[in-house]
């Protein structure tokens, strides 16, 4: 990816994964880093494009809604800092991640817990 990109790069994976022992190992390995505003706002303040998923892992493990859908809920605040820093955005949707691996549900939902 290094030649596609004039500037380094970092991709942003959820705050939870940088507490979580092994997967946050995992996490730095691939290259993420934790994408809470004050690590966005560095890197943006130092030169960096930053690479956002907004579905995130809401998206990645929502294994009972159709595919397709994309969950960005009220995830908009790369939206306001992108415009706050002066970067520009580039929106794009993968399709066909969901058949490519299978989400596993770890633990019952509270509904089917009391049934």
């Amino acid at each position: 990816l290094a030649r596609f990109f004039r500037r380094p790069w970092r991709m942003l994976g959820a705050s939870v994964l940088f507490r979580i022992p092994l997967v946050r190992e995992m996490t730095l390995w691939f290259g993420a880093v934790d994408a809470g505003r004050s690590n966005c706002e560095r890197l943006l303040r130092a030169g960096a494009t930053v690479v956002v998923w907004p579905g995130g892992l809401d998206e990645a493990n929502s294994v009972d809604e159709p595919r397709g859908v994309v969950r960005l809920r009220t995830r908009t605040g790369f939206i306001r800092l992108a415009v706050r820093s002066g970067v520009p955005v580039l929106p794009m949707f993968v399709f066909g991640e969901l058949d490519a691996v299978e989400a596993v549900r770890l633990l019952p939902r509270v509904h089917e817990l009391v049934q």
